[in-house]
């Protein structure tokens, strides 16, 4: 039941850009001021909470690197 279950080794806490669609980029911005968090923070949980967001194919080239404050 639990073998596609990926493992990470990485410190999700410590991670510095992701890269997002423009779209998703303004859904993160409203979701973490609708929270009174900090856009960071609010990717940050989202990533380390496995929340997941589908991206359009269409818009895959056309992501922007986002810089998260630490």
């Amino acid at each position: 039941l639990m073998t596609n279950q990926k493992h990470y080794t990485k410190d999700l806490t410590k991670i510095a850009s992701v890269r997002l669609s423009p779209n998703l980029l303004d859904q993160g911005i409203k979701c973490a001021d609708s929270l009174d968090m900090t856009f960071s923070d609010f990717i940050r949980q989202s990533i380390i909470k496995n929340v997941s967001a589908s991206i359009d194919k269409r818009t895959k080239n056309n992501q922007q690197k986002v810089s998260l404050a630490q």
